[in-house]
């Protein structure tokens, strides 16, 4: 067929070209993704541990690799999506052990380097963190703290409804619902713990 061989050497080349323009840029972000894991899987044993200090300076040490993977993908306009995708993981659990730290801490969110991220990372990482407030709630439940429990609550009441006030359609991001039953179900769950351990009142 006249033309096609010309049209299919085109398009291999030209797909051959992207390859070398993106894989030394994949392979940059897919190991600093993986300090980045490495690094945050440490700070939520420091949590677990009550080591809330150590907890803060992991902190600080992922948002440095953060910033990086950032600067990569957003120095990247033809490849950001892709980047994005490979990025995803490590940028929520980031997302979850960040909101569990500032939680713990009583400190507020920068929101200069969080208003950098994807949508799908905060909202995953809310998420995720929707499941250690339980965690915690239920370890202080045992001890008797019903105010700090409350105030978890209270705080995953928000999340709900922040969640709920939107309507986000499958093609834009289909783990939505998802992602709100979840927090929900952790919500309800706390609920019936917390009336099972302190009663209706705080």
């Amino acid at each position: 067929m006249k033309g096609l061989t010309e049209l299919l050497r085109d398009s291999v080349e030209r797909l051959g070209k992207r390859y070398e323009e993106v894989d030394p840029l994949r392979e940059e972000v897919i190991k600093k993704c993986r300090d980045l894991l490495s690094i945050v899987r440490k700070g939520f044993g420091y949590a677990y541990r009550g080591d809330y200090g150590g907890l803060s300076e992991t902190v600080s040490k992922a948002t440095g690799i953060v910033e990086d993977i950032l600067g990569l993908i957003e120095a990247s306009r033809e490849y950001r999506e892709y980047l994005v995708r490979v990025a995803g993981d490590a940028m929520r659990e980031y997302v979850e052990l960040l909101l569990l730290d500032r939680w713990l801490s009583g400190e507020g969110l920068d929101s200069s380097l969080l208003g950098r991220m994807e949508p799908t990372w905060i909202i995953e990482g809310v998420r995720d963190f929707a499941g250690e407030v339980r965690r915690f709630s239920l370890s202080w439940l045992i001890r008797g703290r019903c105010e700090d429990v409350y105030a978890s609550i209270e705080l995953l009441e928000e999340l709900v409804a922040i969640l709920s006030s939107y309507m986000v359609p499958s093609y834009i991001y289909s783990g939505y619902k998802k992602d709100l039953d979840f927090v929900k179900r952790m919500l309800d769950n706390l609920k019936s713990e917390y009336i099972d351990v302190c009663g209706g009142g705080r």
